[in-house]
C-alpha cells in the first residue's frame, strides 16, 4: 500500500539522521512525554520535502492512512512529519476530513500538535465551511478536555479580518475561572493576534472584563504595549 511506502521511507530517513544526544534534550524540553529521533526542524522538513519531491505527493486517500500511521509512532518527529505533509493539502480538503483532525487533537496531545491542528487544519476547514463551526466548538467546550477547549479558542487564530470576534469573546467568557495555563494562555494569544486587526475591540473587551485571568490580560495586551513590534510565533 502507498501509505506504507511513504511511512517506511520517512522512518528510514529519520532513523538515519537520528541524534541521541539531541533526542534527550528534545524529550526533556517536552517534559519527557514523547520519544524523539533528535532531528532539528529544518532537517526534518528537508527530509520530508525530499521524499515528496522524489516520489510525488500522496493522493488524498493515501494521506489519510499515512497520517494515521505517522501519528501512531512514539517518535514526535513522525507527528511533525504528518503535519508537514498535510500542510500541502489544507486548501483541498472537504468537511469529511474534519473528524480525522478532530480525533487527532485528542491523541498524543500537547501544544506542539494542537497548535497546528486547531488553527491550521480545523481552522482552514472552518473558514471555508463555517456552517460546521457551532457544533464542533460546542462539543469542544463541553468536553472537559483542555486541548479541545484550547482548540475552540485558537481555531480563528489566523483569521484576521475574518475573525468572528463575538464568537471568540463568547468562547473566552465560557472559560473564565479556569486555572489551566494552556487555556488562559490561549485566550490571551487569540486576543493578541486579533489586536493586530482591531486593537480597540480587544482593549475594550479586556478592560470591561475584569474576571479574565491575569495571564490572559497580560498576553492579550502584550503586542499593543510593546509598540506593535512583536512577531508571531508558537505559544505554549
Amino acid at each position: 500500500m502507498e501509505d506504507l511506502f511513504y511511512f517506511h521511507q520517512l522512518k528510514a530517513a529519520f532513523s538515519d539522521h537520528a541524534d541521541q544526544e539531541r533526542a534527550v534534550r528534545m524529550k526533556a524540553y517536552m517534559r519527557n512525554q514523547f520519544e524523539f529521533f533528535g532531528i532539528e526542524s529544518p532537517i526534518r522538513k528537508k527530509i520530508v520535502s525530499g521524499i515528496l519531491s522524489e516520489n510525488g505527493k500522496p493522493e488524498l486517500p493515501v494521506l489519510i492512512g499515512l497520517t494515521g500511521l505517522l501519528w501512531s509512532q512514539p517518535e514526535r518527529e513522525m507527528q511533525y512529519a504528518a503535519m508537514d505533509i498535510n500542510n500541502y493539502f489544507l486548501k483541498k480538503l472537504i468537511p469529511a476530513y474534519m473528524p480525522i483532525y478532530e480525533k487527532l487533537i485528542g491523541q498524543k496531545s500537547w501544544w506542539d500538535t494542537v497548535d497546528w491542528l486547531a488553527p491550521r487544519a480545523m481552522g482552514s476547514l472552518f473558514l471555508r465551511y463555517p456552517e460546521h463551526i457551532d457544533r464542533h466548538v460546542e462539543n469542544w467546550l463541553s468536553s472537559g478536555n483542555i486541548w479541545y477547549i484550547r482548540s475552540a479558542i485558537l481555531f480563528q487564530l489566523h483569521y484576521k479580518k475574518h475573525t468572528d470576534f463575538e464568537l471568540l469573546k463568547s468562547i473566552i467568557l465560557q472559560t473564565i475561572g479556569s486555572t489551566e495555563f494552556f487555556i488562559n494562555k490561549a485566550s490571551g494569544w487569540a486576543l493578541r493576534e486579533y489586536s493586530k486587526t482591531n486593537a480597540s475591540a480587544v482593549t475594550e473587551f479586556v478592560e470591561s472584563t475584569p474576571a479574565l485571568s491575569g495571564l490572559t490580560k497580560t498576553e492579550a495586551l502584550k503586542w499593543l504595549k510593546r509598540g506593535n513590534t512583536m512577531e508571531s510565533g508558537p505559544e505554549k
